[in-house]
């Protein structure tokens, strides 16, 4: 057993760098976009949040990327929380590939951590044609390139689920009812022809006899 320590101990750095982040993190956190679904308004903008859990654990950054369709709808805004972060180094629209690109950290030596999906930044988006579409996040659980939430102290990605969304673009809201008509020539031709009617009837009735 003495001879056996000496090797599990040189084991243990290579096994800790062979393991994906999401095994070794404790933590974990969700990132979400809501409204989730519903059915929205072509030309008529909406906005969609996207939230962040860290269920407790401290981080001192957020990555998000997500993609979108941008035949069927355009990105037009990203307007962060700035007392969720502080800074926003990173607020990016690319209309041609349909990618949106944020990044957020941390004040040094205050890290962020809540219970409950709280509202980090709010997308303003546009439909432009009438069908079903989606915005998801870029993730896989455990790379650290695409969506990531950066743990403090261990600086672990420790995201480990998301929460995507669809929606159903509509051509019009349905039910609006047609301008209401102008009646005012209506009415004025009615009482013009009133007017005149009584007074043709009083000619006729006033008029001396003729026998």
């Amino acid at each position: 057993m003495k001879k056996l320590l000496p090797v599990l101990f040189l084991l243990l750095p290579i096994t800790y760098y062979l393991l994906p982040s999401s095994v070794l993190a404790a933590s974990s956190a969700t990132l979400a976009l809501s409204p989730a679904s519903g059915t929205f308004v072509v030309n008529t903008p909406f906005d969609v949040g996207v939230y962040l859990n860290t269920n407790g654990a401290k981080v001192d950054g957020v990555d998000i990327k997500l993609n979108y369709e941008p035949a069927k709808i355009e990105a037009q805004q990203i307007t962060p929380d700035t007392s969720i972060f502080p800074d926003f180094p990173t607020k990016t629209i690319n209309a041609t590939t349909g990618k949106i690109t944020i990044s957020a950290t941390a004040a040094v030596g205050s890290p962020y951590s809540n219970t409950t999906a709280t509202k980090m930044v709010t997308l303003r988006l546009k439909p432009l044609i009438a069908g079903a579409t989606t915005v998801t996040f870029d993730f896989t659980a455990g790379a650290t390139t695409d969506s990531n939430v950066v743990e403090n102290t261990t600086n672990l990605d420790i995201l480990t689920a998301v929460t995507n969304a669809n929606y159903t673009l509509s051509a019009t809201s349905g039910g609006v009812p047609p301008p209401a008509a102008d009646l005012t020539p209506t009415l004025l031709l009615a009482l013009g022809g009133s007017l005149f009617l009584l007074f043709g009837l009083k000619k006729l009735l006033f008029a001396p006899a003729t026998f």
